[in-house]
């Protein structure tokens, strides 16, 4: 519908810029923008079926640094979740288990699982981020447009829409990970307490 609403104002007698003095001419501006936006909507389907793959072979995941900028948690974050309530829908969203399953903790004794599961959160962070991006190079499709300039800004609002449709998800990554990063904690200061009782036990035999 929104679609439709803005073909249909850019071939409206308001716009000036419209090009339908002839009728042949707008159905051609019509099947043209058309024809431009679905290849565009399927580019950025392929770019979400394929683009994690591909940035999580470009990118190891000990690339990973979930204490340092961009990854650590900043003052504001925790408020600003709060308000949005996060914590009451962020399990609701799809999750990519492919490679690592992260709605649930399996292990709360192995801080190396754990350690793992904190360095997926960054790895999921940087694609979600980066497949939003990405999303506007497709705005190139503009260039073989009827109209160039209405086309760009309808596939500008598109990719705009489709970055937006990201931040949930990175929202959740940087939701989960400064509480892993606490639990990894916890857990090697329990195992470190068990190591020395451990050996100070065999030292009294």
């Amino acid at each position: 519908p929104i679609l439709i609403s803005i073909i249909s104002y850019y071939n409206s007698p308001i716009n000036p810029e419209s090009r339908t003095d002839r009728p042949d001419s707008r159905i051609y501006f019509e099947e043209n923008l058309k024809i431009i936006i679905i290849g565009y909507l399927l580019s950025i389907l392929l770019l979400g079926l394929n683009g994690a793959r591909i940035i999580n072979t470009i990118i190891p995941l000990h690339f990973y640094q979930p204490e340092k900028f961009p990854f650590k948690e900043q003052p504001f974050e925790a408020s600003v979740y709060k308000f949005l309530q996060l914590h009451k829908w962020k399990d609701h969203l799809p999750q990519n288990k492919r490679d690592f399953d992260k709605g649930k903790i399996a292990s709360f004794d192995d801080p190396e699982y754990i350690r793992t599961f904190i360095l997926q959160t960054c790895r999921g962070e940087t694609v979600h981020f980066l497949l939003g991006v990405f999303g506007f190079i497709f705005v190139l499709y503009s260039l073989f447009a009827e109209d160039s300039r209405t086309c760009f800004w309808i596939l500008v609002g598109l990719s705009s829409i489709y970055l937006i449709s990201q931040f949930p998800f990175i929202w959740i990554q940087r939701f989960n990970r400064p509480r892993l990063i606490q639990l990894e904690k916890a857990i090697r200061r329990k195992l470190a307490r068990q190591n020395a009782a451990i050996k100070q036990s065999a030292s009294t035999e």
